[in-house]
């Protein structure tokens, strides 16, 4: 890398600086594991969230400095499928398993059971809705229809008519207009008014028949924009779909991102035209009237983001559930916006950081060493081809032993007065053996293993794919942070030390994914 490489990084980086000074904080260290799947904040109090991973449920009153266990799953087949809370009452919380909804209305000091599809395994609940007119009344969206409850549960009424047996993979209450129910499907969007049980078929999913069953409810949502009724926004399937007018008309607004992107969960501001958007390993807001997007996950090192929540109030807070823990940070909405920062730089730091990054290997000898330790190259495949097709010239060897050994016994009749006398001769023996050896010619051309081999190509190309990505991100991430602390004089030792802290992690992981490269180079140098 020569200086003016490394000039055009500095400044590329400075703007980022500029542009995101609110960095992301990791708010669960409180919490004994790492992944955490889904988050809620309380709308009037940023400091109460509610975090749960695949068996546990946490709650946190100071904003993330300590975390309380407040439920468990002990039996091992389930899991935590969705979180739920009252935000007029704070204190009632719901979780949802694939077969069990539980409540607690004393902030998870007891809790209860609701709702149980036990005694019927087919079915599986996948999400719940709150009215926000009415706590008591309750959408439950489960695999085999849409059960609604007036008593807060106690007791259920299963919705008929074209939703009598559809799979409901997600449910959410319009939170301006009493009793309007949206739900999703698996085949598309409908409009329930709850009142007098009108069911309106809104807009049908392209969908094929075998991709139904891998569909759940973790890449579903509904966004209902505050600021205007008409306007809602729904991701499904790796999709985006909006509406302008209340959900008659939907229309799909995927192009407006990259083909790899897969749309999780949408969040609307209180803004009229902004929304956040997670991805599986971004969060972004889109502008609905300008179309464009902005990410926000300068500074989330982590893989993988299962859950986000806005806290959207006098500040907008974000947090984040992702495979490394929970995130927050401030966020500004004039991010979303195209910025132009006049940037000095000094020859001094120019050199200093110069010679800091040029001990440190570069990112493609990093992405090699990644795949190299992870045993994912593109050789071994080669390798797998070529020995499939060398196959047809080693033959399949069969070896036969035989060894026969026969008595001779003979009978010497006698009269009626000398009896019988058997007669044994010499004993025979026989010894054969064989040997053959066969060729399966044919497999120079077509050999049965290829599909297996296609199979394991798919696989580990993904593998790699996710691997490079990783490694990429945690280096830049990492070089961003060594650029803050060259390039700034920190006056808080707090932040300075936990900053060294976070490069040392950053390198740590990447020394995980490398076998050490990043320490043994940085220590040859």
């Amino acid at each position: 890398m020569n200086l003016q490489s490394i000039l055009f990084f500095i400044i590329f980086l400075f703007s980022a600086i500029n542009a995101y000074s609110q960095s992301w904080q990791h708010i669960s260290t409180g919490i004994g594991e790492n992944t955490i799947y889904h988050i809620l904040v309380n709308e009037f109090n940023p400091q109460k969230l509610l975090a749960a991973s695949e068996k546990n449920l946490y709650v946190t009153y100071d904003g993330g400095q300590t975390w309380e266990k407040i439920f468990h799953l002990a039996n091992e087949e389930e899991k935590v499928n969705f979180i739920k809370s009252e935000q007029l009452y704070t204190n009632i919380l719901y979780v949802g398993t694939p077969t069990v909804l539980y409540s607690s209305n004393n902030n998870g000091n007891t809790w209860e059971k609701l709702y149980s599809s036990s005694y019927n395994k087919d079915n599986i609940l996948f999400s719940l809705a709150i009215n926000p007119f009415n706590p008591h009344e309750l959408a439950l969206g489960t695999h085999k229809g849409l059960l609604t409850s007036i008593d807060k549960g106690k007791n259920w009424k299963k919705i008929t008519g074209e939703l009598k047996n559809a799979s409901v993979i997600y449910a959410g209450y319009h939170p301006n207009i009493k009793n309007l129910l949206f739900v999703i499907t698996q085949r598309g969007i409908y409009k329930i008014d709850v009142s007098k049980d009108v069911i309106y078929k809104a807009y049908s999913f392209n969908i094929k028949e075998e991709e139904e069953a891998s569909i759940y409810n973790k890449n579903t949502s509904i966004g209902f924009f505050l600021s205007n009724d008409e306007v809602i926004m729904i991701s499904h399937s790796g999709r985006l779909y909006i509406s302008n007018d209340l959900g008659r008309t939907w229309h799909d607004i995927l192009a407006n991102f990259s083909s790899k992107n897969k749309i999780f969960k949408i969040t609307p501001s209180l803004d009229a035209y902004i929304a956040f958007i997670s991805l599986s390993d971004d969060i972004i807001t889109y502008n609905i009237k300008t179309k464009t997007s902005k990410s926000l996950s300068d500074g989330l090192y982590s893989s993988h983001i299962y859950d986000f929540v806005l806290y959207d109030d006098k500040e907008i807070i974000l947090f984040s559930a992702t495979d490394r823990g929970i995130f927050s940070r401030q966020v500004n909405l004039q991010e979303t916006e195209e910025f132009s920062i006049p940037i000095e730089i000094n020859p001094q730091m120019i050199e200093r950081i110069y010679a800091e990054f040029q001990g440190e290997p570069p990112i493609r000898e990093i992405q090699k060493m990644a795949i190299f330790y992870a045993n994912v190259k593109n050789d071994k495949i080669k390798r797998w081809h070529r020995n499939s097709r060398l196959r047809a010239f080693l033959p399949t060897v069969s070896f036969d032993v035989e060894k026969t050994i026969e008595d001779n016994i003979d009978i010497d009749r006698g009269s009626t007065t000398i009896q019988d006398e058997f007669i044994v001769g010499p004993r025979e023996k026989d010894f054969t053996w064989e040997i053959s050896f066969e060729w399966e010619l044919a497999n120079l051309i077509w050999n049965p293993n290829q599909t297996t081999i296609d199979y394991r190509e798919k696989y580990m190309i993904e593998m790699r794919e996710d691997i490079l990505h990783e490694v990429t991100k945690l280096y830049y991430e990492r070089r961003k942070l060594k650029l803050e602390l060259l390039s700034s004089s920190l006056d808080d030792h707090y932040e300075y030390l936990n900053r060294c802290l976070k490069i040392d992690e950053l390198t740590a992981q990447i020394d995980a994914l490398t076998g050490g490269y990043l320490t043994k180079y940085s220590n040859k140098k």
